[in-house]
């Protein structure tokens, strides 16, 4: 979680931001078929390493514990596309490697996007050919695009 933002829930979830929270009513609201917080990637197996402690003075064997990734919003777009968007105002640095390594590892019908605004996210849906079923003046009035 980013600095200043706030832990919430709504529609019986957990947000992690009020941007969270604003991205998830803007796809209801579209009524556009999305997941949230479903899908955990695998981007570090766990291992074994040799390690050493100073109070006993002996080597042992420690387990690492391997890395995943949640994103946040999974949205199916035409031609088998599949949009995964991470709604961020501010990245920490250990987020931003954690990124780079689930970018590595996209299959080629994936497209990942860091997205600070629910009007960015809406120009992406644009893009990608993602209908939404309400007119962009009552978005525009909702949430301010």
């Amino acid at each position: 979680m980013g600095r200043g933002a706030r832990t919430s829930v709504y529609d019986g979830k957990q947000f992690d931001s009020q941007l969270e929270v604003g991205a998830y009513r803007l796809l209801q609201m579209m009524k556009i078929e999305f997941t949230f917080h479903e899908n955990k990637y695998t981007l570090l197996e766990g291992y074994t390493v040799h390690a050493y402690s100073q109070q006993t003075k002996k080597v042992y064997k420690s387990k690492v514990g391997g890395m995943t990734y949640t994103p946040e919003f999974i949205i199916p777009a035409p031609e088998g596309i599949e949009l995964i968007i991470e709604m961020k105002g501010h990245m920490e640095p250990a987020f931003r490697i954690k990124w780079k390594i689930f970018k590595s590892k996209l299959e080629p019908h994936q497209r990942a996007f860091i997205v600070k605004s629910n009007g960015d996210l809406v120009h992406i849906l644009e893009i990608y050919g993602v209908q939404g079923r309400v007119d962009r003046d009552k978005l525009q009035q909702q949430f301010d695009l």
